[in-house]
């Protein structure tokens, strides 16, 4: 039973642009004391297919005890990595929610809010290469929108491949793009237990 109600809770938790976890062992025995308060939502904000960070803004505040410079080194904006994804430096507002509401948009904002996860890139792949390569087409005239695109796309893979890593996500959960309060619930119960602050539920 305190597991459920435990689930409940969680579910009203998710805020963009306010959480951080220190998720790293050595961040988690060194970290400072938590402050954790929530509100809990009303039935009909916890639908199936609700814009969780929109509704629940301002439901939970986590002091992460990391420097800010610890924290902003692999952070990227929603406007960026959106701009990457559609080849494009100006994304529509469109592409911007389309993105937010998916599962890949949760996910790239709370590794962002984490800000201690380093991106998991493969083996050959170097940003800063892909960087220099778009810099030099848009000198010489080009656009670079093909580039752009697959910066995008592995800085985020990069991303969620570093929540999957740290046990956070499951490969099986990333078929769909599909989110749910389920899978907010999970994802932020498996967080909370690795950090040891549900002991004993």
């Amino acid at each position: 039973m305190k597991k459920v109600v435990l689930i409940a809770a969680m579910t009203a938790v998710l805020s963009v642009g306010q959480i951080a976890y220190p998720i790293q062992e050595v961040g988690a025995a060194t970290a400072a004391s938590y402050r954790i308060s929530y509100k809990m939502p009303t039935v009909n904000t916890l639908e199936e297919k609700e814009v969780f960070h929109a509704l629940l803004k301002g439901a939970l505040k986590i002091k992460n005890p990391h420097p800010a410079s610890t924290l902003d080194k692999n952070r990227k904006s929603l406007t960026e990595i959106v701009g990457d994804l559609n080849g494009t430096d100006m994304p529509r507002g469109f592409m911007i929610d389309e993105f937010v509401v998916s599962k890949n948009g949760y996910l790239f904002a709370l590794y962002n809010e984490i800000g201690v996860l380093d991106p998991v890139y493969p083996q050959g792949y170097d940003p800063a290469a892909i960087s220099k390569q778009i810099l030099e087409q848009e000198a010489s005239g080009q656009w670079g929108g093909d580039l752009r695109r697959k910066r995008g796309e592995m800085e985020l893979k990069a991303r969620i491949d570093a929540l999957v890593q740290a046990g956070y996500v499951q490969p099986e959960e990333l078929k769909d793009q599909l989110l749910t309060k389920q899978f907010v619930a999970e994802t932020l119960y498996r967080m909370y237990k690795k950090l040891g602050l549900l002991k004993g539920v």
